[in-house]
């Protein structure tokens, strides 16, 4: 496609004015508002009409009185704009300036004006005439602008205030988004290479700590996030930095593991209180949930009520990781709400009537959790509770049924990928793409089973649903729905998944063989085999299944498990559980009195099954690192709680937010239930060894 037109800033913003519909311009008005003539104006809507010729939308019409007329689907030609080189795109003074000003920054040596013209499209006459306004936005930031003969241009000044500086140029009040996007990509300033690994740890963080940024921060955290990887792959490092506290600090020290692992560079203590005071200070973000503060109570209390919904139904569903999750989530939704409020909903007396024998067995089973919640559930708060069971018990019958769907999306990048994440984790779906609106009219009637949109549309070739962009309760019954109707008519998968031999399906038969006959060298063969069979199958480990909780046998390694411990009493059990994870930092006093105010307070709810206990405070107790600690009583203590008295294991529990820990603390209650390990746990006579049977069982779990 031939290009026959030109951008600049002011035409990028008048195409984004006359977006919106809800207001009218006219050709004086514009040319007031960016302080420029009429004709020139004239101009820059030529330009816009060959821009629109170009990618075949509807002219502007521009009438006698000056008034512009954009047609109804104007605003879809935003998407089309791109920058393909400084040839086409008219760089202002302003942003010739600061681009410099970040080459000459960015520049590890010396650069010249002859380098810095060539690459801007400009003569070397412009580029000196502006060095005055060069120097003057670096001294903005205490930073000085040097000249040395016969080598050229040099900055100087403190680390952080180059990076304050490179920041304040990737605001988008400094830089439109197709000007930084261009820039990157052709990597004249940094480069976009990690952009997609900074995205998905941004996401995964979110999802990790039930947290939304919002688009503007999420753009934000991305750039601040470019500039730290390439200043610390070249050796620029942030010197020092005063300690910053909280969950911002753990959130930054979280984002810099991951950067560290994917990207391949060394970081600093510095840089993660840089971060986290940037996080604190600009970052907007939200909780998904209203009130964490007995969280993991309530993943304990979760995990029973499935144990014993699985026992009645004769069903096992205790390794239905998404089921615990979600009932967790949705138990503390009703925790912090006290009372939920539910819209009159025909589905709630269509499950009572259908699924009689699941609302029975929960009905059955729901006295835990009332009684640490200190009141009766309502009729409706059961039945919620029990569509979370139905959906679990679908996926069992149905695990073999994938339907493909497009999820459509206007918002940033973050948001779409938050909402993709949420619903493969929600439900059996193949996210097979997710589009903007303006792309629906290039969907065919195979691409997906259907679609699911945040927003509304018309005229789809695909049946739809329509949801919010929260994905609340309503929107995930609205998933099922339309899921449970597809399976109710025999809908057969537009692309109907073959049943393929993977490296993992082969690895996890291979596995417990090993275990069982060669348990010594089991994992270290096991790992190999894996790696061999990824290579034959030409399979590599996605970002996402990196990006995993630990696993038990890591947080439970031999520095955390003490055996053959004598105890007083129950209180004094908690506190030898705890020294640990005092003595390694991992929590502070206060954490361990906490623990033992909840259990006087609230009864020995954390003793789960037959000899277990796990002990564990609220997330602002003082909390620093996720972990756990065991210790093995010599004689076991009673805990006053008669069902599973006496208690011989005590763990202690010590999270910094509702997801780290999940994986782990699933395993834990999973292992205690199987009779064989709890034997082998019960004759260990070392730490070591009680890692390495921690950990030989954890492999061969369901879920794993």
């Amino acid at each position: 496609m031939e290009k026959k037109y030109e951008l600049s800033q002011r035409i990028i913003d008048i195409i984004n004015c006359l977006s919106d519909n809800e207001k009218a311009y006219t050709v004086k008005q514009l040319a007031s508002q960016y302080n420029v003539t009429v004709r020139t104006i004239y101009n820059d809507l030529k330009s816009i009409n060959q821009f629109l010729y170009t990618y075949g939308f509807k002219l502007l019409i521009i009438q006698s009185d000056g008034r512009i007329i954009p047609s109804q689907d104007f605003f879809l030609c935003r998407s089309f704009l791109k920058i393909d080189d400084f040839y086409y795109y008219r760089l202002s003074r302003h942003e010739r300036v600061i681009i410099a000003a970040a080459m000459i920054m960015l520049e590890p040596n010396y650069i010249t004006i002859s380098q810095i013209a060539d690459t801007l499209y400009f003569s070397r006459t412009t580029i000196v005439k502006d060095l005055p306004d060069i120097r003057k936005f670096l001294s903005g930031f205490s930073l000085t602008l040097q000249t040395y003969p016969n080598k050229g241009l040099h900055v100087e000044g403190l680390e952080i205030n180059i990076r304050n500086a490179l920041t304040e140029i990737f605001n988008p009040e400094s830089l439109n988004h197709e000007l930084s996007n261009y820039l990157l990509n052709n990597r004249i300033i940094l480069s976009n290479k990690n952009i997609k690994i900074i995205d998905n740890i941004i996401s995964e963080i979110e999802m990790e700590y039930q947290i939304n940024f919002s688009d503007q921060s999420f753009h934000d955290l991305r750039y601040f996030l470019i500039i730290l990887i390439d200043r610390n792959a070249n050796c620029h490092y942030i010197s020092r930095h005063r300690k910053v506290n909280g969950e911002e600090y753990h959130i930054a020290k979280d984002i810099l593991r991951y950067i560290c692992q994917y990207c391949k560079i060394h970081t600093t203590e510095a840089e993660a209180y840089l971060l986290a005071l940037k996080i604190k200070n600009e970052i907007i973000y939200q909780s998904t949930i209203t009130n964490n503060k007995e969280s993991i109570a309530i993943q304990v209390c979760a995990r029973k009520l499935i144990s014993d919904v699985s026992k009645s139904m004769h069903i096992d569903l205790t390794s239905d990781y998404q089921l615990y999750e979600n009932l967790s989530n949705h138990l503390t939704s009703i925790y912090n709400q006290y009372i939920v409020t539910y819209i009159d909903n025909p589905v709630i007396s269509d499950i009572q009537k259908s699924q009689k024998k699941i609302v029975d067995a929960v009905s059955k089973n729901i006295k835990p959790v009332e009684n640490f919640f200190g009141r009766t559930l309502t009729n409706n708060e059961i039945i919620y509770i029990v569509i979370h069971f139905c959906a679990a018990i679908e996926r069992y019958r149905n695990s073999k049924i994938i339907y493909d769907v497009v999820v459509i999306c206007n918002a940033g990048v973050g948001t779409s990928e938050y909402i993709a994440a949420k619903l493969k984790k929600m439900y059996h779906l193949n996210i097979a793409s997710v589009i903007s609106s303006h792309q629906i009219s290039k969907l065919k009637k195979d691409s997906a089973d259907f679609l699911i949109s945040t927003i509304p549309i018309q005229n789809a070739p695909i049946d739809f649903i329509v949801i919010s962009s929260l994905l609340n309760e309503e929107d995930y019954r609205t998933i099922g729905n339309k899921i449970a109707e597809l399976q109710a008519r025999k809908h057969t998968p537009i692309r109907q998944q073959q049943e393929e031999i993977t490296a993992g399906d082969i690895a996890n038969v291979i596995r417990p063989i090993l275990y069982n006959m060669i348990p010594d060298n089991a994992e270290i063969i096991y790992k190999e085999i894996k790696k061999q069979l990824r290579s034959f199958f030409n399979h590599t480990k996605t970002y996402q299944e990196e990006l995993t909780s630990p696993y038990l046998h890591q947080l439970l390694s031999p520095n955390f498990i003490q055996l053959n411990i004598m105890a007083t009493d129950w209180i004094d059990a908690i506190r030898k559980s705890a020294m640990p994870l005092l003595e390694h930092g991992y929590i502070e006093q206060d954490y361990i009195s906490n623990m033992i105010e909840n259990a006087k307070e609230l009864g020995p709810y954390f003793c789960l099954m037959p000899g277990l206990a796990i002990p564990h405070a609220s997330l602002e107790s003082g909390s620093y690192k996720t972990g756990m600690n065991m210790i093995r009583l010599e004689k076991p203590i009673i805990f006053n709680s008669p069902e599973v008295d006496p208690i011989k294991y005590v763990i202690t529990l010590s999270a910094v937010d509702n997801k780290t820990h999940l994986k782990a603390l699933f395993h834990l209650l999973n292992l205690f239930q199987n009779e064989e390990f709890r034997k082998e746990l019960d004759n260990a006579n070392s730490s070591l060894l009680v890692n390495q049977i921690i950990e030989k069982y954890e492999y061969i779990l369901p879920d794993n």
